[in-house]
């Protein structure tokens, strides 16, 4: 039994993917437009988990555009805005060790970052952008109230969504500091085929009997590293062997994942540390 499950949907539009039309993905919050009309409140709980009626409801907003590497907002700053991500993406990362950064996260299309839950006074996290053109809308904190008070329960249902996010990153932190570095690995890129992946149809390239994903993301051998904690060295010899077992195909970012062997190998790893 496994814990790990992919819920991609390959038929989605490729600009709600971090790279735009260069993949697929299926993000948390879908970035289409919504009708205008009054949501009965089942509707309102569903257009919660979309931008653009998110940005509706705060009396104003300010655009900005990153290049890959700069930074959003720095880990112990005064929170002062909700960021949203509007195209890109941005790596979450926390000040661990002065010699090591370590992601503890990534972020694209439609994910809020930055100041997340009513009193908060500082940023948690650094956040940087991964990608080239990453397109973020500021919302400050003193926007958060709308303009007639009726679309409140809108964003702090956004917001609510987005703490938990985050906590559910910190969580899986500290539940895979007790595992070897190769089920780390493992399950890093599970969990980015299940945010960021396009599922393969058996016309797509996969096999009978497997669930394969497709992950297109800038990302390094280093980037992965930062984000499992370990050395690029060591990380570079997992992921090497991933690939001689065929549950990693491709590189430079552009992979196809074995979901269910990675599930496999990532529990084997862990009982294998365990027993020893």
């Amino acid at each position: 039994m496994h814990d790990m499950t992919v819920t991609v949907d390959a038929q989605r539009p490729a600009p709600n993917h971090p790279l735009g039309s260069e993949a697929q993905a299926t993000p948390p919050y879908h970035a289409e437009p919504t009708a205008a009309a009054s949501p009965t409140p089942m509707q309102q709980a569903h257009e919660a988990a979309t931008v653009p009626v998110i940005l509706r409801h705060v009396a104003d907003t300010t655009s900005r555009t990153l290049d890959r590497g700069e930074p959003l907002y720095l880990q112990g700053e005064d929170a002062g805005s909700t960021y949203v991500v509007e195209a890109g993406l941005v790596a979450l990362s926390l000040n661990a060790r002065p010699d090591r950064e370590r992601i503890i996260g990534l972020a694209g299309p439609g994910d809020l970052l930055g100041a997340l839950t009513a009193g908060q006074l500082e940023y948690l996290e650094s956040a940087h952008a991964l990608s080239h053109g990453v397109a973020i809308r500021t919302v400050p904190i003193d926007q958060h109230a709308t303009v007639d008070g009726s679309g409140t329960p809108v964003l702090t249902a956004a917001l609510s969504h987005a703490a938990g996010e985050h906590l559910m990153r910190l969580t899986r932190l500290l539940e895979d500091s007790e595992t070897p570095v190769p089920a780390r690995v493992a399950r890093t890129l599970l969990r980015l085929g299940e945010r960021f992946g396009q599922s393969l149809d058996a016309g797509d390239g996969a096999t009978h009997g497997t669930h394969r994903v497709r992950l297109t993301l800038p990302l390094t051998h280093e980037t992965i590293a930062n984000m499992v904690g370990a050395a690029r060295e060591t990380t570079t010899s997992t992921i090497e062997q991933l690939r001689r077992k065929g549950l990693v195909q491709g590189t430079r970012g552009r992979y196809v994942l074995d979901v269910v062997g990675l599930a496999d190998f990532a529990h084997d790893a862990t009982a294998a540390s365990l027993a020893s």
